[in-house]
């Protein structure tokens, strides 16, 4: 009776605490709330007008976020499916076609929304870092009052708690002692805040299969989306301006198109049905047009790059379709030495596939000048390396060019402290310990995936070598175009690599142990029915 009483007790006690909590939480959101809805009533947060777009008032994006926030807390998983949506929609930077075209019927919906762009001119917190910051403290909260928070102890999890507490300590701390500006260590801070964030919160907040189907209908759907908006560009702007544009749409939808259409692949080769699978075909030659149209080098090597490993990954975890699989690789091996023979001097749109593979072998004028641009950079990168004996120089120092190069900074600032070759930021930022860092969640990275990809559930294997492919050309376009200092990829990365965890922790937990191939399920079932 007295280890009951104290039992009973401790529970009160507890639950206390948790109302407490939760009423101090409370009251200091509504008071959060009335003062700034108080501000905007009264005029007090016009100071916030200079946003892009100059015609929405930034009071009225603080209001609107303040409104979506407790809902979203009540529901955390809304809120990163949320996040994770955007990621595939909504543009970072603005994009001008050509010299003077901004605009199309999406120009005032999806380019103009400033998920991932700063609420007032000269500052650097946008919606999404705001509302992965709630995100955090609504995990914390309910972590206090579960007494679990829901932490991954993996590899993983350790070499992505060792890359984010690097870039705070080691690069916010060097960056410090070399006298580096503090807006721009916050600014070069916040990719790594965004992926480490999105993994944990990922990790915490969902514990089913259900992920695998969240992430792979945002994928279809997001990018399908995104592509109409290429398709109109491509139609009714770029095919009528002289010189073609350089571009339709931004550096990351390489990165999302290239995935879009390797996942759809993936349904086809591990033969996931359903309406997912429909969708998803439905979309190609939408998604394919947008992305011939923005003409972007990165793209077909990551499709080319992507292709290879999923065809590696199906041919190795489907010993059964082994024959069917080596007569698809040869169908595609003939058919690309048949198509690079026909468009290798192409340059129009059918031509950019091919125009990939011809610019790294005898690259044109235009190839050649920013081959050259990033020949440079990369050698002043090695350079402060050197430098820096590979400890590191910390955020918000500008890069030493001791080299000639052409001035880019009056179109992007921030090319004075973040070049183009992400691999050799890192080096540079955080010596080799935040390089081994990045290659340390690389890895195990891809070791889940591909544990993912042997199992027997058939859509399990799918999102297995569609995490793979997306690890890949992550890390591709890090190498190549500013993959790792994206918001957008970095946000989506954490929750792949989140994604990847959860399902390691079922399958280690026993999970899905049981999975049958589908036939051998049906068949099962028939007999059992039978």
């Amino acid at each position: 009776m007295a280890v009951a009483l104290r039992t009973v007790q401790q529970l009160r006690r507890k639950r206390t605490r948790r109302v407490w909590l939760t009423v101090v939480a409370g009251i200091a959101l509504a008071v959060l709330f009335g003062v700034i809805a108080a501000k905007l009533v009264g005029g007090g947060l016009t100071a916030l007008a200079p946003i892009n777009p100059p015609n929405l008032p930034g009071g009225i994006v603080v209001f609107t976020l303040l409104l979506i926030i407790p809902p979203l807390i009540r529901w955390p998983r809304g809120a990163i499916i949320f996040l994770l949506a955007g990621t595939t929609l909504i543009d970072q930077f603005s994009l001008t076609i050509g010299p003077t075209v901004t605009g199309g019927p999406s120009a005032k919906v999806l380019p103009n929304i400033p998920l991932f762009r700063s609420l007032t001119t000269g500052s650097f917190i946008t919606p999404a870092e705001v509302l992965l910051f709630v995100l955090l403290v609504t995990w914390l909260m309910k972590g206090a009052r579960e007494h679990d928070w829901h932490v991954p102890r993996s590899p993983l999890a350790k070499s992505m708690l060792f890359l984010y507490l690097l870039s705070v300590v080691v690069g916010a701390g060097l960056g410090v002692a070399h006298h580096g500006q503090f807006k721009e260590i916050l600014w070069e801070l916040r990719p790594w805040y965004a992926l480490a964030a999105m993994y944990l919160l990922t990790s915490a907040f969902f514990a089913g299969r259900d992920i695998v189907r969240t992430l792979l209908w945002t994928i279809v759907l997001g990018s399908g989306t995104k592509s109409l908006e290429g398709v109109w560009y491509y139609f009714d702007v770029a095919r009528k301006m002289t010189p073609r544009p350089e571009a339709i749409l931004a550096h990351e939808e390489s990165f999302f198109f290239g995935l879009f259409l390797l996942a759809t692949l993936a349904l086809w080769l591990f033969q996931v049905r359903g309406k997912l699978r429909i969708v998803a075909t439905s979309l190609v030659p939408l998604v394919v047009i947008a992305d011939l149209g923005n003409s972007r080098r990165d793209a077909f090597l990551l499709l080319y790059v992507g292709l290879a490993a999923l065809l590696v990954i199906s041919f190795v975890g489907m010993p059964e379709r082994r024959a069917m699989f080596k007569k698809l690789n040869a169908v595609v091996a003939i058919g690309a030495v048949v198509y690079l023979g026909v468009f290798w001097n192409d340059g129009g749109t059918l031509g950019q596939p091919a125009r990939a593979v011809h610019s790294a072998v005898a690259p044109d004028a235009r190839d050649q000048s920013s081959d050259l641009y990033r020949q440079v950079e990369n050698a002043d990168l090695e350079f402060n390396i050197h430098e820096t004996r590979s400890i590191g120089k910390g955020f918000g120092v500008k890069i030493n060019y001791i080299y000639p190069i052409t001035n880019l900074t009056a179109v992007d600032p921030m090319l004075a402290y973040i070049p183009h070759d992400s691999v050799l930021y890192v080096w540079y930022r955080l010596g080799i310990l935040g390089e081994i860092a990045v290659w340390t969640v690389v890895g195990f990275g891809i070791l889940g995936a591909c544990r993912l990809a042997k199992r027997g559930n058939r859509e399990t294997a799918a999102f297995g070598a569609v995490a793979v492919c997306a690890i890949l050309c992550w890390v591709l376009m890090g190498y190549n175009d500013l993959g790792f200092t994206w918001i957008r990829i970095a946000m989506f990365m954490g929750f792949m690599l989140g994604a990847v965890e959860v399902m390691s922790q079922r399958l280690a937990a026993g999970h899905g142990v049981k999975e049958l191939p589908e036939a051998v399920a049906v068949a099962a079932h028939e007999g059992a029915v039978g």
